[in-house]
């Protein structure tokens, strides 16, 4: 897979200002979220660990360097080599950039910026896939995916350069929001970042018009969404807190 090197150095020059690899900025600060997301996600069944695995899918559209995608992949492998699976889990990773900076101007050949360099490792019991594309147009089947992981990512970037107002936030949103909805099983959810402290600010700070703290009850904090994520067939609720806090979108129909 080729990687347009001018469009790599750009987005690390316009987010970090030196050329460090995105994937090392979200994680070498706070090295124990990728151990910290894992048992999470597996705590709350949103991985599960039982006969549910069979046939279950894990994809993550903007994976870099696919550290956490590595250690959920890990972490599945594990419980399915303990179980009788009628078919393989598998995790697929990608790079998706939600939108182009104005300020450049990619070759005319160049579909997305990326700094994302190949498959991940092969595991016993896990079947992996890999690709790059459009945010939004991803070549994955309708009604395919289980869960959709999405730290600081595709989301994140979609609707970054939007002012913050709720019909900003919504009209950059949704077209991302229907992509993630074709391709997920009935009652498939989408995690994103929500922590109450992090390096950057969480995807969560762009989908809220305040902050959503530890003892917030999601019941009662839709009239904050900056997004109307009951119109547009989502259920939101909220696991875990601090750094690895998180939302779970989950798919109404």
């Amino acid at each position: 897979m080729s990687i347009d090197k001018d469009g790599q150095q750009y987005i690390m020059d316009l987010y970090m200002g030196r050329s460090r690899r995105w994937d090392e900025v979200l994680n070498e600060e706070q090295p124990q979220v990728i151990q910290e997301y894992a048992d999470l996600l597996i705590k709350t069944g949103l991985i599960p660990s039982d006969e549910r695995l069979s046939g279950f899918v894990l994809y993550s559209p903007s994976s870099n360097q696919r550290s956490i995608e590595t250690e959920f992949a890990r972490r599945i492998d594990a419980c399915a080599g303990k179980l009788q699976l009628e078919t393989p889990p598998m995790v697929i990773t990608s790079d998706i950039f939600g939108r182009l900076e104005p300020a450049y101007t990619p070759s005319p050949n160049l579909k997305f910026i990326s700094a994302y360099n190949g498959q991940m490792e092969n595991f016993e019991h896990v079947k992996t896939g890999s690709f790059a594309a459009l945010a939004g147009q991803t070549p994955l089947e309708s009604h395919s995916v289980d869960l959709i992981w999405d730290r600081l990512g595709a989301m994140w970037h979609a609707i970054d350069s939007v002012s913050g107002t709720q019909n900003n936030a919504q009209e950059a949103v949704v077209p991302l929001l229907e992509e993630y909805k074709r391709i997920l099983k009935k009652g498939g959810k989408v995690v994103i970042d929500a922590a109450d402290r992090t390096i950057m600010a969480p995807t969560s700070t762009y989908l809220f018009s305040k902050g959503i703290n530890q003892e917030s009850n999601p019941s009662k904090v839709d009239p904050h969404f900056k997004v109307d994520f009951e119109s547009l067939g989502w259920k939101v609720s909220f696991e875990g807190n601090g750094d690895t806090k998180i939302a779970v979108l989950e798919k109404k129909e």
